[in-house]
């Protein structure tokens, strides 16, 4: 006759192998390991949303060149990756030479209607913007300022972003600027 201890045992292992999983050409893995399920993306109900939530960094979302065309006027061109856009409203630019700040005004093509969560009704550009900037007077060289802000369409905003570019209008050099640490 069965012990009462042999019963609990037997028991038991019919138990743990009734709450387990049956899949075909598994096997067991230590614990920990790559392979292990217990957390593996397959059982993680939040491994897609975390998979997705992979953002570029600002500087490869938002590729601006700067580019002198002549004496008085800059090209401001963003290369926009896909599913990022940039707010209209939130582009600025501004010269500095060495006698002061240069007036200046800025042509931003048409861009695509859009309601944002955070500003309401806006205009952004995916893909691309391609900005003039036309001077007041002509300048030999300038310290450029240009802000701009984007967003991710899967729900990352980046906050306002400044780059700065030493613009050399007789030789058509533009180098960009260390960002200042704060």
């Amino acid at each position: 006759m069965p012990t009462h201890r042999y019963l609990l045992h037997t028991l038991f292992l019919l138990l743990v192998v009734t709450l387990l999983p049956i899949q075909p050409g598994a096997q067991a893995q230590p614990a920990g390991s790559a392979l292990d399920p217990v957390g593996s993306a397959r059982n993680n109900p939040f491994a897609a949303a975390q998979a997705e939530a992979q953002f570029l960094p600002v500087d490869q979302a938002y590729q601006l060149e700067v580019v002198v065309e002549d004496r008085q006027q800059l090209r401001l061109y963003w290369q926009i990756a896909d599913g990022y856009y940039l707010y209209q409203h939130k582009i600025d630019a501004q010269l500095q030479s060495a006698d002061g700040p240069v007036g200046s005004q800025l042509s931003l093509p048409t861009a695509q209607p859009m309601v944002d969560e955070f500003f309401g009704e806006v205009s952004v550009y995916y893909y691309n913007a391609d900005v003039r900037m036309q001077l007041d007077t002509a300048v030999n060289e300038g310290l450029l300022s240009v802000s701009s802000q984007g967003c991710a369409d899967a729900g990352l905003c980046y906050p306002p972003r400044t780059q700065q570019y030493r613009i050399d209008f007789d030789t058509g050099a533009v180098e960009e600027q260390a960002p200042a640490k704060p």
